[in-house]
C-alpha cells in the first residue's frame, strides 16, 4: 500500500446540493479520484459519495431530482490526524474499488483524505461490434457500415473511439463482417491501424458471437461496445462499478419513458373497476448496447456459434453468475432507425464523455 494525501477543496460537497450538481463535481473535478466527501458548512463531515452509490440509488428507485443527503454513506470510515499510525488498517478496512479516508482534526472537521495510491485495476480489453448490417437504417447503411455513418461531422466510430481512448487499456480489438474493407479504410486514415486488432466474422455471428473470436485473455475485464451508440458515458464509472461488484457481467440500461396518450383502467381478475390513470407515463431500462464482462462469462460460448447478447446473458444468469445493471444517467443514444439519425444530428447536447 503507497498512501497518498489530498487536500480537501476538489472533493467536498457540500449538505443540501442537488445530485446533479454532485455528478458534475464527480466528472469535472473528482475525475482522477472518482469520490466526494460531504460536509456541512464548518467542514464538518457527514458523509460520502461515489458514482456507484449513485446508481445504487437509481436503481433503489431514487430521483436525480434529489439531493446528496439521501445518496451518501452516512457512517464512513474516518481517520484522526493525531493518529497516523492507524490509516494503513482503516484504509483497508473500506470496501470499495478506490478506498479512501477522510481525516479530522479533534474539532471533527475534515482536514485531507488520504488514498492508496497504487494501481490495482485488472487489465481491461475492449470489443467494439461493427459488423452489423444496419438494415434498420435502409439506404443509409447499403454502400457503407453504420458505425460509419457520419453525426455532426464524424463517423460513429470516431465518436466510439475518441470516448475508448480516454481509459487505460490493453487493447481494443472491433468485430467486422458487412463491408469490412471501409473499416479497415476507416482505421488506416485514422492511424489506428497498428493499435486496433481486427476481428473478422466470416459469416454473422449475432450481437455476441464475436467474443468467442477474441484471443486468449487471462485474467481481465471486457467493455463490449455496440458500434452504433452516441453516449457522454463515463466508461471508467462502469468498469469501476462492475469490479466492486464483483460482477461476471454488467449491463449498462438507459432509462426509457413511455407516455401513454390514454387514461388508463385497472381492474382485478373479475372485470371489478379499480381505478383510472389519466395518461401515466411508463419507465422501464432498456440495454443501452455497453456492456463490461469478465472472461469467466466467455467460457460460457461454443466456437464460432451465432448467438445474441440476450441469450449469453440469460444463460449465464441460469448458470447462477452475477449479473448486474449499471444505469446510465448521461446522454445516451442508440442510432437504429432513420428518425434516431435524424434525432442525434439535429441535437446539440454533447456526444462524448470529458
Amino acid at each position: 500500500m503507497k498512501l497518498k494525501i489530498l487536500g480537501i477543496n476538489n472533493y467536498i460537497v457540500l449538505e443540501g446540493t442537488l445530485i446533479l450538481n454532485v455528478l458534475k463535481k464527480l466528472t469535472e473535478k473528482a475525475r482522477e479520484y472518482p469520490f466526494l466527501i460531504v460536509v456541512n458548512k464548518k467542514k464538518k463531515l457527514l458523509g460520502t459519495i461515489t458514482d456507484g452509490d449513485i446508481r445504487r440509488s437509481l436503481i433503489a428507485g431514487k430521483s436525480l431530482k434529489g439531493k446528496v443527503d439521501d445518496f451518501m454513506q452516512k457512517t464512513p470510515i474516518k481517520a484522526y490526524d493525531n493518529n497516523s499510525d492507524n490509516f494503513e488498517t482503516l484504509l483497508s478496512r473500506i470496501d470499495t474499488y478506490f478506498p479512501f479516508l477522510p481525516v479530522l482534526n479533534k474539532n471533527d472537521n475534515l482536514v485531507k483524505i488520504v488514498i492508496n495510491d497504487v494501481d490495482e485495476k485488472i487489465p481491461l480489453n475492449v470489443l467494439i461490434m461493427a459488423g452489423g448490417y444496419g438494415k434498420r437504417l435502409g439506404d443509409k447503411t447499403k454502400n457503407k457500415p453504420k458505425p460509419l455513418v457520419n453525426v455532426r461531422g464524424k463517423p460513429l466510430l470516431e465518436h466510439i473511439f475518441k470516448n475508448i481512448e480516454k481509459i487505460k487499456v490493453q487493447n481494443i480489438f472491433i468485430s467486422v463482417h458487412h463491408l469490412k474493407e471501409q473499416i479497415h479504410d476507416f482505421l488506416t486514415k485514422t492511424k489506428r491501424k497498428n493499435k486496433v486488432k481486427v476481428l473478422t466474422e466470416r459469416r454473422p455471428l449475432g450481437t455476441a458471437g464475436s467474443l468467442k473470436l477474441l484471443p486468449n485473455i487471462k485474467k481481465s475485464n471486457i467493455l463490449v461496445v455496440n458500434g452504433d451508440i452516441l453516449t457522454t458515458l463515463d466508461f471508467e464509472a462502469l468498469i469501476n462499478f462492475h469490479s466492486k461488484n464483483n460482477s461476471d457481467a454488467t449491463i449498462a440500461v438507459a432509462n426509457h419513458l413511455v407516455e401513454i396518450p390514454y387514461g388508463v383502467i385497472r381492474h382485478d381478475i373479475k372485470g371489478n373497476f379499480l381505478n383510472l390513470e389519466e395518461k401515466p407515463n411508463i419507465n422501464n431500462y432498456v440495454s443501452a448496447g455497453i456492456y463490461c464482462l469478465s472472461n469467466k462469462i466467455l467460457k460460457l460460448l461454443d466456437v464460432r456459434e451465432y448467438i445474441d447478447m440476450p441469450e449469453l446473458l440469460n444463460r449465464g444468469k441460469k448458470k447462477g453468475m452475477n449479473i448486474m445493471i449499471f444505469p446510465i444517467h448521461e446522454n445516451w443514444t442508440d442510432i437504429g432507425r432513420p428518425k434516431d439519425l435524424i434525432e442525434a444530428r439535429k441535437n446539440k447536447y454533447p456526444i462524448n464523455s470529458k
